[in-house]
């Protein structure tokens, strides 16, 4: 049995993957080193799990103690380490057949001490530990989900809040507020749901636009080529090149990462496992880790609940962390 075993090894033989396509492993998830649950561990995870308990049962019940208490009982939640602190916090474990064979956490960030299991931040590790299994979730459902029109509402009216307390977006009058609905709405379907399908993107904003508005929207993304942005951070150009922000884009980018701080910036602008576990876990005042993007407590815990209905579904594979 071996002590530990780099995750990109775990890949190469096709059991675990820390998000749906492979090829999309950043080189701190390549590099990061689990420690399985075996007999040369036991010793590091019995410290850890008799604190992990313990803060459970303190826990107030919610969608999070309850998806964390599964992972927990399952013995599915494993810690590791890349050396590096990135905020990441580890990742979810996914086989290769659509089941969570278990959650790790990143030691480094989260001060785990490998060798005994030891952690003086228990509280940021069960939060943590709902943070991936939502990533996992909203990974393994990613299907069903893009052809949920309530859950991608829900999604696209938080990021329009969170871009507006971000950078000061002035009072927008009607037709510059359906101007701005549609390009958040466009962004979010091209660069996070329909991986960067841009008329796929186009067709599914356009259906959400009030029909008296439609031809004006088409002709403002049509004169402005919409589909010369190459990335969801791209937006801060988006809103300078449409007049609906006078501020530049990188004055923009600077405001958004003083108010958020890098790594909450990146969950919310990257992929959309990070951001939708990032709109849930910022209703969570101890999930520090997220604490900035707080927007509104109705429309995150919406989220919350069309992510705990697929959650709840999610199979576990037993299979996959034997032998390791």
């Amino acid at each position: 049995m071996k002590e530990q075993i780099k995750l990109k090894n775990i890949f190469d033989i096709e059991k675990f993957r820390l998000i749906a396509d492979d090829s999309l492993l950043t080189k701190t998830e390549k590099e990061m080193i689990l420690y399985p649950r075996n007999s040369k561990n036991v010793e590091k995870y019995e410290k850890f799990d008799t604190d992990f308990m313990i803060y459970l049962m303190k826990v107030p019940n919610s969608p999070g103690k309850k998806f964390v208490d599964r992972l927990f009982n399952n013995k599915l939640i494993f810690f590791g380490t890349d050396s590096k602190q990135n905020g990441t916090f580890g990742g979810p474990l996914i086989v290769g057949d659509d089941k969570l064979a278990g959650i790790c956490l990143d030691g480094t960030d989260l001060d785990i001490a490998l060798m005994s299991g030891e952690t003086s931040n228990i509280d940021l590790c069960f939060y943590a530990s709902y943070f991936n299994y939502i990533r996992g979730t909203v990974l393994i459902k990613r299907k069903e989900l893009k052809q949920d029109t309530e859950f991608n509402n829900l999604v696209v009216s938080y990021l329009k809040n969170i871009i507006k307390k971000a950078i000061n977006i002035p009072t927008l009058g009607p037709k510059q507020e359906i101007i701005y609905e549609a390009l958040v709405r466009q962004f979010y379907y091209q660069f996070m749901l329909f991986y960067e399908d841009f008329n796929f993107a186009m067709e599914f904003t356009m259906k959400e636009v009030l029909p008296e508005f439609k031809d004006e929207v088409q002709e403002v993304f049509r004169t402005n080529e919409m589909n010369k942005y190459g990335q969801f951070r791209d937006i801060f150009k988006a809103l300078y090149d449409l007049k609906l922000v006078m501020d530049s884009p990188n004055k923009m980018m600077m405001n958004s990462l003083n108010k958020f701080g890098i790594s909450q910036f990146l969950y919310i602008t990257t992929v959309i496992d990070y951001l939708i576990a990032s709109i849930i876990l910022a209703n969570y005042p101890g999930a520090t880790f997220t604490k900035n993007l707080f927007v509104s407590r109705k429309n995150q815990e919406q989220v919350e609940a069309v992510i705990a209905k697929f959650g709840s579904t999610i199979r576990f594979s037993y299979d996959g962390t034997k032998g390791l």
